[in-house]
């Protein structure tokens, strides 16, 4: 039977239970056609946040690897341009080794010791005039000369440390050509090679501008997803807003119209749009079931271009790792550089040290050669006083035998006039002692 609407409030308490069944009808259409679609609603959501998952951890991954990738280039260029370039290769190998150690400290080292042997062989040279030789005996008649007064075994210690140079020229020629090997390696093989291959595989195919697939997973994929989403969050408001509608029929007719919203004329009113709804209720449904089929045929495909990309994925990441592999065994061959730069600067430290020491030794033997010659005018000066005072001693000694020979006669004289007339004993042991009045003694230094 055809239902009619409701007149009037006089005809409520007959005419609205005469809806009962129709509304009944409708509620229990749209209770089954919505928990229908939250069925296959609950079924696609599985779906869709699998699908979001593996898009989300997929793009992270190719960001990381992305991330990665700028790190390796940053280590790579660091390690070949800056340690082994710029370092190891100009200013270790170039500078200090081959220019300072090869050329200027061997200049300076042959430099200091011709100097010391040089003014050795001086020292050899002058003889030493204080010392007298006995020629009687046959050890002494060796000639006594300067450099047998100074011990010249220090003055070797440069030519010991140049003796070592061609060690050191050959450590610093195959450590040179390992440096030439390393770079040669790692511009070619890490740097040529497989970072040019690798960037090459982030432009082909991870980069939007050149790989239509990039431009599906970040674009066009997810926007078809939520387009499809949004359809279907749709359909379903709408399956959802008719429940709510057919429920509040429900609960007219069961409270009689108390408490309830809705007064005679919206209850008609919305009984209509139900009714009408109800008659769309299979088309509404039938098309949320093809959005539904559309999301489940998209699905798979979204899902394989993600194995896809994880594939591709997958095989960068195992070339950056075995680069990883390679660039960190290369940076291992640091420690042979650090090693034998570590033995370089001890054999550089002990020869300035020599250096040093030599120019200490030269000076000495200089200033020993400038002090023998001072100490021979020295020895002149002594002899020259010695002299001057063996010539006053005898004009001494000249005027002290004159005045005693005037002394003599005047005491002979003395005694011949008043001797028979005075008694010894007034002066005794002095009126007839004629001894000079003077003792000379004197001692004037052999120089």
């Amino acid at each position: 039977m055809s239902a009619e609407v409701i007149g009037s409030s006089t005809e409520s308490a007959i005419s609205v239970e005469t809806y009962g069944e129709e509304i009944n009808k409708y509620l229990n259409n749209a209770t089954k056609t919505l928990l229908d679609a939250q069925t296959l609603a609950n079924d696609m959501n599985i779906k869709l946040s699998e699908v979001k998952s593996k898009s989300t951890e997929l793009l992270q991954r190719i960001s990381k690897l992305k991330f990665l990738y700028n790190c390796i280039e940053k280590q790579t260029h660091f390690l070949l341009q800056i340690i082994l370039r710029d370092n190891i290769g100009r200013k270790v190998i170039k500078e200090d080794w081959l220019q300072y150690v090869m050329v200027d400290l061997v200049k300076t080292m042959e430099f200091w010791s011709n100097k010391i042997n040089e003014q050795i062989r001086k020292l050899s040279g002058i003889e030493n005039t204080l010392v007298e030789i006995d020629s009687t005996n046959t050890a002494s008649k060796h000639i006594r000369v300067l450099s047998d007064y100074i011990s010249t075994e220090e003055a070797n210690t440069l030519q010991e440390k140049l003796a070592e140079i061609p060690v050191i020229e050959k450590h610093i020629s195959n450590i040179k050509l390992q440096y030439e090997s390393m770079v040669r390696k790692i511009n070619d093989k890490l740097v040529n090679k497989n970072l040019r291959e690798l960037k090459q595989i982030f432009g082909d195919k991870f980069e939007h501008e050149t790989d239509n697939n990039m431009l599906l997973l970040n674009e066009k994929y997810p926007e078809q997803l939520i387009q499809l989403e949004d359809d279907l969050i749709n359909f379903f408001d709408s399956l959802t807003t008719h429940f709510d509608k057919c429920q509040l029929l429900k609960d007219y007719l069961e409270n009689k119209g108390s408490g309830s919203n809705l007064d005679y004329t919206g209850f008609n009113e919305l009984i209509i749009v139900v009714r009408n709804d109800d008659k769309e209720l299979d088309s509404i449904f039938k098309s949320l079931c093809e959005i539904i089929k559309d999301m489940n045929d998209f699905i798979p495909e979204y899902l394989q271009l993600i194995h896809l990309k994880n594939a591709e994925q997958e095989e960068v990441h195992d070339k950056m790792s075995k680069l990883i592999t390679n660039l960190a065994r290369n940076s291992e061959y640091l420690s042979i550089f650090k090693d034998i730069i570590g033995l370089i600067d001890i054999y550089k430290t002990g020869c300035l040290k020599e250096i040093e020491t030599t120019k200490e030794l030269t000076d000495f033997y200089v200033n020993f050669e400038k002090s023998y010659e001072s100490l021979l005018q020295e020895v002149q000066r002594r002899k020259d006083y010695a002299n001057q005072m063996t010539q006053i001693i005898h004009e001494c000694q000249n005027k002290l035998q004159k005045l005693n020979y005037e002394d003599q006669n005047q005491r002979q004289e003395f005694l011949r006039r008043n001797g028979n007339y005075l008694p010894e004993n007034i002066w005794p042991d002095e009126i007839n002692d004629l001894t000079p009045l003077y003792t000379l003694s004197y001692n004037v230094k052999k120089i």
